[in-house]
């Protein structure tokens, strides 16, 4: 019986190499993370609000 095995390859071109499914979940991943840190710089903010320069001016504010 013939063993066969298959050798892993990193490879940086996504649509060349990686399946339907590998980039689906980088795509799923990419997303998840993007939230996570839009969230995680919103709840920063929102802790921050009342924060202020002698001025009176907030020290942090959120530029869209």
């Amino acid at each position: 019986m013939k063993r066969y095995t298959q050798e892993k390859v990193f490879c940086t071109e996504k649509s060349e190499t990686w399946s339907v499914l590998e980039q689906l979940a980088s795509k799923g991943a990419h997303k998840m993370l993007q939230q996570a840190l839009e969230l995680e710089i919103e709840e920063y903010i929102a802790s921050q609000t009342q924060d202020t320069e002698s001025s009176g001016r907030k020290t942090i504010v959120h530029n869209s």
